[in-house]
């Protein structure tokens, strides 16, 4: 991981999608957002958010959890990836 990456947190109703190497952040009042995965350490969703099937195999690709909180800001759970969630 590198040293520049970080968490994002969305905190708007938004849908994530891949655009080759890189996730695009889509809200229905702004501009769509562009960020190189290798700047993603996790992401916090602390409201809607939609993402699909390729997301997650990017997110998992580059080992980043997505944590997502409730309406009231309580750990609703996680989307882990998968060398962190293996059992056994």
């Amino acid at each position: 991981m590198p040293a520049a990456s970080r968490t994002y947190w969305l905190t708007s109703p938004c849908r994530i999608r891949r655009q080759d190497q890189s996730l695009v952040i889509e809200r229905e009042s702004a501009a769509p957002v562009h960020i190189p995965v290798t700047d993603v350490r996790d992401i916090v969703a602390c409201a809607e958010t939609d993402l699909n099937t390729a997301v997650v195999s990017l997110l998992n690709r580059h080992r980043i959890s997505v944590h997502l909180l409730s309406y009231y800001g309580d750990y609703a759970g996680s989307l882990l990836t998968s060398d962190t969630s293996t059992s056994g």
